[in-house]
């Protein structure tokens, strides 16, 4: 691997370890999974009965490799699915759960760009009684130094850039 793309996996898994558990998998092309866990929860009187509580989750899934093709993008991202899948379970406390997809790769072709920038999955449990699931994606590049984002990754592009810049 690459000592400066190696580098750059390493001050996302940090990051990734302040706001959560983040653990190094080494399985193939995902290097690293992060979690991050909230429950919020509002009690009421001397008893403390428990009036409600919301559950927010956000799944991390690090992938790195030399040049990302269409059929390795479409496989992270299923794998990204399948995973989070085991951890996110619809009901009645779940308020949203995001899960994101990070590759950072030396190059990409021009139809996984295209891809990236045109993704828009989210899934709405039972109406939204239930919750909802948002899949976002982001691209480092770091032959070019550029970062591609879906429309719900905007906010990830301000660090991932900085990233990549290194």
């Amino acid at each position: 691997m690459d000592d400066r793309r190696n580098m750059r996996l390493e001050l996302l898994v940090g990051i990734y370890s302040k706001i959560g558990t983040a653990e190094r998998i080494d399985d193939g092309e995902l290097i690293a999974r992060a979690e991050y866990h909230h429950e919020d929860e509002k009690q009421y009187g001397i008893q403390s009965m428990n009036l409600w509580g919301l559950q927010d989750h956000e799944i991390t899934f690090i992938y790195s490799g030399g040049r990302l093709d269409l059929e390795t993008y479409g496989s992270n991202m299923r794998r990204s699915v399948e995973e989070a899948g085991d951890s996110v379970k619809p009901g009645r406390k779940l308020r949203s759960a995001t899960v994101t997809s990070i590759m950072v790769y030396d190059s990409a072709d021009d139809d996984v760009v295209a891809a990236v920038e045109v993704h828009n999955d989210k899934t709405v449990h039972k109406m939204s009684l239930n919750g909802w699931t948002i899949n976002r994606v982001a691209l480092v590049l770091t032959d070019d130094r550029r970062v591609v984002v879906d429309r719900r990754g905007s906010s990830l592009s301000r660090r991932l850039t900085r990233i990549a810049e290194i």
